[in-house]
């Protein structure tokens, strides 16, 4: 199931604190959240004669999802060696934002160290290396399928041993400095007058 919905989409926000906004209809769905990430597991097959017994664990970002880097994460953490994208990217119509949401797909792959394979209904489609090097495209409103072979991820990036915490300290880095720039500018204020 889809753990993070669209909202006004996919569900009315705050129509939990008040149940009254779950009877607006302004055209969503009335979806209910998935709890936890799932990794799916799959044999791995070369060609039919050369048959393995390894398996590839991978877990799904559906649509929107694939904006949230801690949702890939979580599924790096558990096992997954590849993500698989699937969206319908058909609402945004003939615009730039099909492109754009699919190079999402490319940061989740570098993030990671793991392979992501997008599937659109309409475009773009594509392959992507940990790297984040696209091994395969298919265009926007382009019929077809694409193949690549891939090497399974590892999961080892920084950014999947350790999430957000450059980000945090950064932040509480750059406030530290800032109250210290006000504080400082106060005193030197008064030590004037």
């Amino acid at each position: 199931r889809k753990l993070r919905l669209v909202p006004f989409g996919e569900y009315i926000p705050l129509s939990g604190l008040w149940p009254e906004l779950r009877h607006l209809n302004l055209g969503q769905g009335n979806f209910q959240a998935g709890k936890d990430v799932t990794i799916f597991r799959t044999p791995l097959i070369k060609n039919i004669s050369e048959a393995r017994d390894t398996v590839l664990n991978f877990s799904v970002a559906i649509c929107y999802e694939s904006s949230f880097p801690d949702i890939v994460r979580k599924g790096v953490l558990r096992g997954a060696e590849m993500l698989v994208v699937i969206t319908n990217d058909a609402w945004f119509g003939n615009t730039t934002a099909p492109y754009l949401h699919a190079e999402i797909s490319r940061f989740r792959a570098i993030e990671n160290r793991i392979p992501v394979v997008r599937a659109a209904n309409t475009g773009v489609s594509m392959i992507v290396e940990p790297t984040g090097v696209v091994l395969k495209k298919l265009g926007f409103n382009r019929r077809g399928y694409i193949t690549a072979e891939l090497q399974q991820g590892k999961g080892d990036s920084l950014y999947a041993k350790f999430g957000d915490w450059f980000s945090i300290l950064n932040v509480v880095i750059v406030s530290g400095l800032l109250i210290y720039a006000v504080i400082s500018r106060v005193y030197t204020k008064r030590e004037k007058s």
